[in-house]
């Protein structure tokens, strides 16, 4: 059964589909939590156990991938030998779970038995290390797309797996989250700093807020929308999601209350056991 999994500042939701409406607190009390991906070990979603408002520094941050089963009931998790800082989105694909750490600037890799780290745009020698704040790992055909926010001006890179070899550049939205196709084939992301969507053939779809986090069915898109808040606040927002029909109409509006920030949304597969 497909369920729509949204993660959130404190808490992974599963909603309805199509109404949006709750159906159950999947998990809570290890936010923020942000990527979601199905990989061979269950359902992985990011926990950083670090809120934006928290006083620990960001330096001692130790993020962990909590498992689910198809149930969506705990089934362990996932840690690393090394720091997993500032974790953004994550995802499965030749073989491995690809996990955006933007505090160091780089990608981890885990193949189920082993670790490595990626710098595909490199690291500082010293702090800050967070200078391209990649935040989205996307796979396409025997790609990975990377997403560097950059803090402005965004690039989405292209890599040839498994030699990790950059094959294209675009471009693409300012301060930018997610990366998807359009119908018509051109590549699309959250500009999220501008609130609108947009795509590299010049289409554009205004959202206000701080649009993070897109799940496709067909044509229809459900897109996470944040609060624009000074950044201790932020925890303590109220998110919301937009369901956008085809033609780019706003067909459905769920408030999340108390949730915070809107980090990522997807379909995934489970019983509900």
């Amino acid at each position: 059964m497909r369920s729509l999994i949204v993660t959130t500042s404190h808490s992974v939701l599963m909603l309805a589909w199509p109404s949006l409406e709750l159906e159950s607190v999947v998990h809570r009390g290890d936010g923020l939590y942000y990527g979601i991906a199905q990989t061979p070990w269950g359902l992985a979603i990011a926990a950083r156990r670090r809120l934006v408002s928290s006083r620990v520094p960001l330096d001692d941050e130790r993020g962990c991938i909590l498992l689910f089963d198809t149930a969506f009931r705990p089934a362990g998790e996932i840690g690393a030998p090394f720091p997993l800082r500032d974790l953004h989105g994550i995802t499965y694909v030749a073989g491995a779970l690809w996990l955006t750490c933007s505090f160091d600037n780089q990608i981890a890799r885990f193949d189920g038995k082993q670790w490595d780290i990626w710098q595909p745009l490199g690291r500082p020698a010293l702090a800050p290390f967070d200078v391209n704040h990649l935040n989205t790992v996307w796979p396409e055909g025997g790609d990975l797309w990377v997403l560097a926010h950059n803090f402005g001006a965004s690039k989405a890179l292209r890599y040839r797996l498994p030699g990790r070899t950059l094959v294209e550049s675009i471009d693409l939205g300012n301060q930018a989250h997610d990366l998807w196709r359009r119908p018509d084939g051109a590549l699309a992301t959250c500009s999220s700093i501008e609130g609108r969507l947009v795509a590299q053939d010049g289409w554009t779809l205004a959202t206000g807020g701080f649009p993070r986090g897109v799940a496709l069915d067909g044509d229809r898109a459900v897109v996470g929308i944040s609060e624009l808040a000074e950044r201790d606040s932020r925890d303590f927002t109220a998110g919301r999601l937009l369901l956008i029909e085809p033609d780019g109409a706003i067909s459905r509006v769920a408030e999340l209350a108390g949730e915070g920030l809107v980090l990522a949304v997807e379909f995934v597969e489970g019983s509900r056991g």
